[in-house]
């Protein structure tokens, strides 16, 4: 289970890196997406690099946390299907214990489906 344990966080590692480009491609300030990842108890919040958008696009701190969080519920329910986690509360506690998922938050992006 450790091997599936280091494929998942580089998984999940890689969505949440691909989510906060799409966002930042969208022309949303980087102040505003650090302030909503941190308001919502990250540490040591990194924003991809990557083009420089043509125009910029405010966004709500609740539109980017929605859109992090459906990506990470989105590749929690593609490592259930795969059968890299067994069961959701797997992946609750990757989110939680490897990811650095605020703990306060209990990882409840998976236990509602509806966020993905």
């Amino acid at each position: 289970m450790a091997n599936a344990s280091a494929v998942a966080r580089v998984r999940f590692d890689a969505d949440t890196e691909a989510a906060l480009a799409r966002i930042s491609g969208a022309g949303v300030p980087d102040r505003v997406m650090i302030a909503a990842l941190e308001g919502f108890g990250l540490r040591k919040v990194e924003i991809p690099t990557g083009s420089a958008p043509r125009q910029m696009h405010e966004m709500s701190g609740a539109e980017v946390r929605h859109r992090w969080l459906a990506a990470l519920a989105n590749e929690g329910f593609r490592q259930l299907d795969a059968g890299v986690a067994r069961r959701p509360s797997d992946v609750d506690h990757l989110l939680v214990a490897g990811h650095g998922f605020p703990r306060w938050q209990g990882a409840r992006c998976i236990r509602q489906t509806g966020a993905g």
